[in-house]
């Protein structure tokens, strides 16, 4: 910090270069890399070396650093206030890729076994850290747009609307399964999960509802790349129910899917048809 000081005084009167960002930038890395290492060790020696403590240091301490880079960049102090935009976005977004990384691979690899405590869906520790990765991220984009930098310059549009909408239903098909796992004792391996009745039926009824809430929100916005996608997910859960669930023969689960998803379907139907184009909605 004494060495990024000195050196941004001597520089003072040219313009910041590209070393010194990349200095900056550095800084803020190694200070998440080493807190996250540490963090990590002390939950796995003092409160559990196994299950989701070690895990969730991966995703709170970026998630905290990039907190406090869009709150310390609305001030004037040094370094941050004086380098703002070196801080937000080259020093941002690596703490930002690490946070969609972990919130992918927390989802798909960790059951979220909260031991010593006892699991709770959401008000657990894996699914919390998960929502403050969310919110933070939502934080940086609105420091962002404070500084004049829109997120559709730096990413593609499509890429913009799409990670957050993959990345929301990855979370919200591992936080079933963590529940179905945890509270019915199916185990969290891919060939337990795929034989359970349990899991297809659940995961049958969540598909049809994200489906109907997408479509419903296509049809109110006008937006028909966001119906098409809900009907896309609708089509998968039609062909799911005669290719898999159909193929388990009895059942309470297998009944209660095929009823609720049919109801859900007549839902759709009424409630969301697909949005005329804006050609359409012009003429």
């Amino acid at each position: 910090m004494l060495l990024l000081r000195a050196f941004d005084r001597d520089a003072a009167a040219a313009s910041e270069s590209w070393i010194e960002r990349v200095q900056h930038a550095g800084l803020v890395w190694l200070v998440a890399l080493v807190a996250t290492e540490e963090l990590a060790w002390f939950a796995a020696q003092y409160v559990s070396d196994r299950g989701v403590w070690r895990v969730v240091p991966w995703g709170l301490v970026p998630s905290a650093v990039l907190f406090a880079l869009c709150v310390l960049a609305m001030r004037t102090t040094w370094p941050i206030g004086a380098h703002r935009r070196t801080y937000l976005v080259m020093a941002a977004v690596p703490l930002v890729v690490w946070m969609l990384v972990f919130a992918l691979a927390g989802n798909v690899v960790s059951d979220g076994n909260p031991a010593p405590l006892p699991f709770v869906p959401i008000l657990n520790p894996l699914d919390l850290t998960l929502g403050i990765v969310a919110l933070t991220l939502a934080r940086w984009v609105l420091a962002l747009r404070r500084e004049g930098i829109e997120m559709r310059t730096m990413v593609p549009r499509e890429v913009l609307f799409a990670i957050p909408a993959a990345l929301s239903f990855v979370w919200a098909n591992a936080l079933v399964l963590r529940t179905v796992h945890h509270w019915y004792g199916v185990p969290w391996t891919l060939d337990g999960l795929w034989q359970s009745t349990l899991v297809q039926a659940v995961l049958s009824l969540l598909w049809s509802v994200i489906a109907l809430a997408t479509m419903v929100y296509a049809n109110r916005s006008g937006a028909r790349t966001a119906w098409i996608a809900g009907a896309t997910l609708l089509g998968a859960v039609v062909i799911k129910l005669f290719a898999v669930d159909l193929s388990r023969v009895g059942g309470i689960e297998r009944i209660v899917s095929f009823i609720g998803v049919g109801v859900l379907l007549l839902l759709i139907g009424y409630l969301a048809p697909v949005p005329p184009r804006r050609k359409e909605e012009v003429s």
